[in-house]
């Protein structure tokens, strides 16, 4: 015997749980994929397990259309655990639950389970898609491994990829994190159309890893192009004008991002307080500062690092607190 959902979320105190509050044991195969739907819609861990539970009474775990759309739906409420028992008990396994699945691990960091997953997908003759390559491409990333990103860039230009933009940022990317930033201006250089995400991708490979002057003549470069840049090309541009000590270049560039309304972003006004803090006295510091509405702990970052004046620091601190 089941309790109610409709009993179980009222007596935790949640209140959104929408339609799925009507699911039972008697449901039909739509009325569960509108309640996983719901669970994916909310983000809610309990009500999708409470589905599941009722999918499995119902012996429709294998059924194709609900048993790939429970693998998504448990990665979105941050079930994986769950999301990686559904898949091994799938028979029919499409895909999108393949790509979700290993989206997942690449999310989580673990790139060796994401791997697992993919050359299983590739034995069992299910093709991966720009989506796949790309949470493969995340995952090599954050573990700077860049000879598994160089394996998934062969298979990228095997399977016709190399066009595709969300990919070839993914690669970029990849390669600018190991610091390979040759290899990741020949992904750009390829690329039919580079966008304004492809120019400063690799902007903030060459500000974090250098040369950092790369960093200013490739947002020259992007602006040739008639590219528009955005507050985050304006930040990369910022801060490798701090490390190359370009100070008047960095104020040319404050000016214009005054223009365009991106003095009041946080990273942008991070990346000014970086900047000004190596020539001298904080004026401009304070500027800065007081023109953000809202401060994080980046900003603060900024300024502790770059702080000489302690009563400057400790006066805006306590508003701030305040």
């Amino acid at each position: 015997m089941f309790l109610s959902l409709q009993a179980i979320m009222m007596f935790l105190g949640v209140e959104d749980y929408g339609n799925i509050a009507h699911i039972s044991v008697h449901s039909s195969v739509e009325d569960f994929i509108h309640a996983l739907q719901q669970c994916r819609r909310t983000k809610n861990l309990l009500a999708a397990k409470y589905v599941h539970t009722l999918v499995c009474s119902r012996g429709l775990e294998a059924h194709g259309s609900i048993g790939n759309y429970l693998v998504p739906v448990f990665v979105e409420c941050n079930g994986i655990s769950q999301a990686r028992q559904v898949f091994e008990r799938s028979v029919h396994v499409n895909e999108f639950s393949w790509t979700s699945l290993i989206s997942a691990e690449s999310q989580c960091g673990h790139l060796n389970n994401a791997l697992t997953f993919y050359h299983k997908m590739q034995e069992v003759n299910v093709c991966p898609s720009c989506h796949t390559l790309v949470a493969l491409l995340k995952a090599c990333s954050m573990a700077k491994n860049i000879m598994t990103g160089q394996e998934i860039h062969l298979d990228v230009a095997e399977m016709g990829f190399e066009e595709d933009p969300y990919v070839g940022n993914a690669l970029i990317d990849m390669y600018a994190k190991c610091g390979s930033l040759y290899e990741a201006r020949e992904v750009l250089n390829e690329m039919p159309d580079r966008g304004v995400v492809q120019w400063t991708t690799l902007m903030a490979g060459y500000v974090e890893h250098g040369p950092y002057l790369e960093a200013l003549l490739c947002f020259e470069q992007m602006q040739l192009d008639g590219l528009v840049a955005d507050a985050f090309s304006f930040t990369c541009c910022v801060k490798a004008c701090g490390l190359l000590g370009c100070i008047e270049k960095g104020m040319v560039l404050h000016k214009e991002l005054i223009h365009k309304g991106f003095d009041k972003d946080l990273f942008v006004g991070s990346s000014l307080v970086e900047m000004d803090s190596k020539r001298g006295p904080l004026i401009k510091t304070q500027e800065f500062f007081d023109k953000l509405s809202t401060c994080n702990i980046i900003l603060w970052n900024s300024c502790c690092l770059s702080m000489k004046n302690v009563e400057f620091f400790t006066m805006h601190c306590y508003a701030w607190l305040r």
